[in-house]
């Protein structure tokens, strides 16, 4: 049993989904870029909104790199990323544009990576094992990401707040984001 215990490719985190971003993305900080294997607690990183916030958590998450795991590659320049940026299926991405206000009413949305893959310029890469950084403030952040806007992991208080008010379909708690969140297939909508 401690085998199974102590195997790093077991998610015994208490996040329900997997976020992050992979080894070796670059982040941009008060330093200027740096890569995400070496960032630590109290960095400064630049956020789209609110300037160089400090650095309050950093979770990693090892698992098999396969089926619902399996990281989303966005190839260079399609989000303004200056290298192909590989993140979790769950994690989001900031997206503007027409489409997102005549969509959706907003000059700017998140979307889940997984949403957008389209079989060319965004695709599943499996990988026999993943590990997922993501990064913590405050408040729900933008940061960037081989320049390519992302979000930074929801603060514990609102991933608390979430757990409180359950998973339950059609539950929207918007003022926790950064941005407004559109899920699921009205992501299409936004084709890259």
């Amino acid at each position: 049993m401690s085998e199974l215990l102590s195997d790093p490719f077991l998610n015994a985190s208490p996040v329900l989904v997997a976020t992050g971003l992979t080894a070796g993305t670059s982040i941009e900080t008060a330093n200027g870029n740096r890569t995400i294997d070496w960032l630590r607690l109290g960095d400064l990183i630049e956020t789209l909104d609110d300037g160089l916030q400090p650095l309050r958590s950093i979770n990693r998450q090892k698992m098999f790199g396969k089926g619902g795991n399996a990281p989303i590659r966005i190839a260079s320049g399609v989000l303004g990323n200056v290298a192909p940026l590989l993140l979790a299926p769950q994690h989001r991405v900031l997206m503007s544009g027409w489409q997102a206000e005549l969509y959706f009413g907003q000059e700017e949305v998140l979307v889940e990576a997984r949403s957008l893959v389209n079989g060319t310029t965004v695709t599943r890469e499996v990988v026999a094992h993943v590990e997922y950084v993501s990064l913590g403030f405050d408040d729900h952040q933008i940061i960037l990401a081989h320049d390519a806007p992302v979000e930074s992991d929801l603060p514990h208080h609102a991933l608390s707040f979430r757990h409180a008010i359950g998973q339950c379909a059609g539950t929207r708690t918007p003022q926790l984001l950064a941005r407004p969140a559109v899920e699921g297939n009205q992501a299409q909508l936004l084709s890259l």
